[in-house]
């Protein structure tokens, strides 16, 4: 009878990846499993980039052989090799799938790798007492053997270093893609950090220690995902359809070569996102120079590693949350949304061309600036699950490693003209050459903005392809050319939390127009005459433009959203909630923080032209924020995707309108106690 009255047991849930099926804890443990090879992969990673060049140094190896032995020769690989270990293991099909086999196979040659480093120098001293080599020292000969080992390691490290990234696609389900990423970050800034404080300093005494070290972390972390992370079964190879009989008949790799140029370079979207991936890392091979562009701006090293440990321990903390609400909203509308902000921002350093700051004001600038830091996270979160969602999944390797290539060709070609840039702006300057730093803003700025450019139709390509629920991927090497993608469910445009949004926007813009026309009268008040009318003749014209212009753009938001609910046809399109709500709450931090400046710059700094400047970069500022707002409208043309507003879901409005009676309700009993009895 107890039998018979006992509740059933409620179904696990299950969720799939192709035709890998979990409950959630199995994809726990075998999320922890990749996680663990990715905290092993950054730690040998940054093993390798940090203490091979101080071992090359030790033996005084000149400077442009660091670079050759380094970046040149890797970059080889990298522009060779692994294009074709992707397209290779894309169509691959093996007992242990398609990707592990490249990790497990070329696993040994990368350990051993690790080794050679380790033994380096007994090799080279080694190789000086064999009569055949006599003639050469034995730190040249050493410099020999780290220099051909760089080129063994790097052959096989194109193997793993690509595979491992396309198997997340393949065993983790759509719908924890961005999250998993989120995760996979954490797990890589703690390999970085295990290496940066309790390694680091041994790099000079105890390297072969610190490498061998890295072979058995390599060892251990990819043997057992090797072991446990199975892969599931993927369906038979398409012969492309873009192959003719010609192509047919030539040999294996030459047919494969082939292929990979026509399927990778064929498609519109793909060709999009390679080229604004690709004017990225042109314009961030500028930031070689970053610090001495914050030395200029009186930023000691100190006060450098302050910041960045700052902004390391709030990725730790934040990823996570950040890459859960770009997996509800989507990673390539989070992504395109900070592309575009990006964009008209990407000049925002000018005001550094006119003004140089007291000491520590920069970095106690950078420092509250981290305030805004969570945008930064949410916006690394989405870049690759974007890819995961968008390039086709039976080439998803074969499409990476053309992006990859193209990459690594623009930014090896424009790095040194970076470099030229900036030794042509140091001519103008021959008091004070680094100044030139200052102008680092220009270099990145116009590769920013052209990929605005580029990611606005990124969007409206993909959107024109189906989108939130219908996309499927450009495959032109199969039949009917497209290829279905997983589309999990996300959060659509909730109206009541755009209202919400755009009503502290308001309560900002309006904020800002009258905290200036207050410091301008304060400064006519203190006699500060030349700077109140510096703000009367630019600085208030500009804030009050962004003002009229910003309502304007809202009124439209607001129309819009009405007729989206009446089912009508929109003028112009709907911005998701998300990012101008992120955006809001993020301003409201640094309003706050303003209260600081104005004490600072207004009634401590007496620099009426640091003032006006930065008064008047915040004004311009404001108005590039309208400005992608105005893009995203257009950006969104014909979106009306609304979530159905429920009234129970409208929770903080009705906690507020209860909070409300309650006091209100208190005061009165109050009131009604203290009247004395007629």
């Amino acid at each position: 009878m107890m039998a018979d009255t006992l509740a059933p047991t409620p179904k696990a849930a299950v969720y799939r990846c192709g035709t890998l099926t979990y409950t959630l804890f199995s994809l726990i443990v075998v999320s922890g499993w990749l996680l663990l090879a990715g905290f092993c992969y950054s730690l040998v990673n940054n093993i390798t980039s940090n203490v091979l060049p101080i071992q090359l140094k030790l033996y005084e190896t000149p400077d442009w052989l660091i670079g050759l032995i380094l970046t040149t020769l890797p970059g080889i690989w990298n522009m060779t090799v692994c294009p074709w270990v992707s397209a290779s293991s894309d169509r691959h099909r093996g007992r242990f799938g398609r990707r592990i086999p490249y990790i497990l196979y070329t696993l040994p040659c990368m350990v051993g790798g690790l080794v050679l480093f380790a033994f380096g120098p007994e090799i080279g001293s080694f190789l000086h007492g064999i009569a055949a080599f006599s003639n050469y020292s034995a730190t040249t000969l050493t410099i020999a053997v780290l220099g051909c080992t760089v080129v063994f390691y790097q052959f096989f490290y194109m193997f793993t270093g690509s595979v491992f990234w396309y198997l997340f696609n393949d065993v983790i389900p759509a719908q924890f893609l961005t999250r998993f990423a989120g995760l996979f970050t954490i797990s890589q800034a703690a390999g970085a950090t295990v290496f940066n404080y309790f390694l680091f300093e041994y790099a000079e005494t105890h390297a072969r220690e610190i490498f061998l070290l890295a072979a058995v972390a390599f060892l251990t972390g990819f043997g057992l995902l090797c072991w446990r992370v199975k892969e599931g079964h993927y369906p038979p190879v398409e012969e492309s359809e873009l192959s003719n009989q010609e192509i047919r008949s030539l040999g294996k790799q030459t047919k494969l070569v082939i292929e990979f140029f026509l399927e990778s370079f064929s498609v519109k979207l793909y060709w999009l996102i390679y080229l604004q991936t690709t004017l990225g890392a042109i314009g961030g091979t500028i930031w070689t120079f970053a610090i001495f562009f914050n030395r200029e701006l009186n930023i000691s090293l100190a006060e450098l590693g302050v910041i960045n440990a700052v902004a390391q321990i709030l990725v730790v903390l934040l990823t996570y949350f950040a890459a859960y609400l770009a997996d509800r909203w989507h990673p390539m509308r989070v992504n395109a949304y900070f592309v575009i902000f990006n964009a008209v921002g990407a000049f925002g350093a000018w005001t550094w061309l006119f003004v140089t700051p007291p000491d520590n004001y920069f970095f106690w600038m950078n420092l509250a600036g981290q305030i805004g830091c969570f945008g930064t996270i949410l916006f690394n979160c989405s870049g690759f699950p974007k890819e995961m969602r968008v390039f086709a999944g039976s080439r998803f390797g074969q499409i990476c490693s053309a992006q990859a290539m193209l990459r690594s060709i623009g930014a090896t070609v424009t790095g040194v003209l970076a470099g030229l840039f900036i030794t042509q702006i140091k001519g103008f300057y021959p008091d004070n050459p680094d100044f030139a730093y200052r102008y680092i803003f220009i270099w990145a700025g116009v590769f920013t903005a052209l990929s605005g450019v580029i990611g606005f139709y990124i969007y409206r390509e993909w959107l024109r392809l189906g989108g939130l629920e219908h996309y499927r991927a450009p495959a032109p090497w199969s039949k009917d050319r497209y290829e279905t993608m997983p589309n999990p469910q996300v959060t659509y445009i909730s109206p009541y939390w755009l209202r919400f949004a755009l009503k502290i926007w308001n309560v900002l813009v309006i904020w800002g127009v009258i905290q200036y026309a207050g410091l301008t009268v304060y400064f006519f008040a203190a006699g500060r005459v030349s700077l109140g009318w510096k703000f009367v003749f630019t600085v208030l014209p500009v804030a009050a433009l962004g003002m009229f212009w910003w309502l304007a753009i809202v009124r439209g938001i607001r129309r819009d959203l009405k007729i989206a609910q009446r089912g009508g046809e929109l003028k112009l399109g709907i911005p998701h909630h998300g990012i101008p709500l992120i955006f809001a709450l993020q301003n409201i931090g640094s309003t706050l923080i303003g209260f600081v400046w104005i004490w600072a710059l207004v009634f401590r700094v007496y620099d009426d032209q640091l003032v006006w400047i930065y008064y008047l970069g915040t004004a311009i500022g404001g108005i590039c924020t309208y400005l992608a707002f105005w893009v995203l409208r257009r950006m969104e043309r014909g979106n009306s995707q609304l979530q159905p507003e429920n009234p129970d879901e409208n929770y903080l409005r009705t906690a507020m309108r209860n909070c409300r009676t309650r006091t209100v309700e208190l005061i009165v009993n109050r009131n009604k106690a203290a009247r004395p009895e007629a």
